[in-house]
């Protein structure tokens, strides 16, 4: 892409906390498989990149590697305990203007965790960057959207209560939604705000962004795959140019249980 042309490449991964943990005495604990998902976000080429599930071992893996040193001068990383954390890391050509961690937990009845907001310039605009990790889902999936839905509106209240004009510029909401398209967190994303999905619009339903064992009963487990990380944009704002999800990652082959998503976003 030409060096003019307003596209910004974006990453969300869920980097899955026990692969890099701090010890009770406070040193840290980094598995050889953290290697192999610093070296996903460096092969993904991405400008901007959302992590879920960070700590401060998390934080130390990343510092130690030159790799991403030169790629992501820019970073904001938010700890909180050993699996609530999330960061954003940039380029040095989109520096990050603004972050902070929201209080959603403790707000919204049944939530988990923590979105990270964040301001960056991006080719000469003010975007807003929401890298959210929403409440898991406990038994079938619909039974708690209604409390995903609920931290979305929460977020978005606050930054209407901030600013009003924030809603109306250039949004992208990504991370690890637990939750897959069609259920009401994602609907309220598009129908309120007018928002598109990367993974909806180029990814194809057979390709899944998590496997996971689901319990069942007397110790049987059942082997299920989501699509549940998601990378959502102000339709108004930038069109969708692709959708992929990185394959070669997985936990199975000594990665995240999460698969990286990237997309290149053009700003209108």
């Amino acid at each position: 892409m030409a060096d003019d042309d307003p596209v910004v490449r974006i990453l969300t991964y869920n980097v899955n906390f026990g692969l890099a943990r701090v010890r009770r005495d406070g040193t840290f604990r980094i598995s050889s498989q953290a290697e192999n998902i610093i070296r996903a976000v460096v092969e993904s080429e991405a400008d901007v990149v959302a992590l879920q599930e960070t700590n401060e071992a998390w934080q130390k893996a990343f510092d130690d590697s030159k790799a991403i040193k030169d790629r992501y001068p820019n970073q904001q990383w938010f700890h909180a305990g050993a699996a609530g954390g999330s960061a954003i890391i940039s380029k040095q050509k989109f520096p990050i203007l603004h972050s902070e961690s929201l209080a959603v937990r403790g707000q919204v009845e049944g939530a988990w965790f923590n979105p990270l907001l964040a301001t960056l310039s991006i080719h000469e605009k003010e975007v807003q960057i929401i890298n959210v990790h929403l409440r898991p889902p406990k038994g079938m999936m619909f039974w708690t959207s209604s409390i995903r839905r609920a931290e979305l509106a929460f977020i978005m209240d606050y930054l209407k209560k901030k600013k009003e004009s924030i809603l109306e510029g250039p949004m992208v909401v990504l991370g690890d939604f637990n939750e897959e398209d069609g259920y009401s967190a994602m609907e309220y994303l598009g129908k309120d705000f007018n928002m598109g999905d990367a993974l909806v619009m180029h990814v194809p339903k057979s390709q899944e962004t998590i496997e996971v064992d689901v319990p069942v009963i007397w110790g049987f487990t059942w082997n299920r795959k989501f699509r549940i990380d998601h990378i959502c944009f102000t339709k108004k704002h930038f069109e969708c140019l692709d959708g992929k999800i990185l394959q070669g990652y997985t936990g199975k082959e000594g990665g995240s249980d999460h698969l990286p998503l990237v997309s290149n976003l053009r700003l209108k």
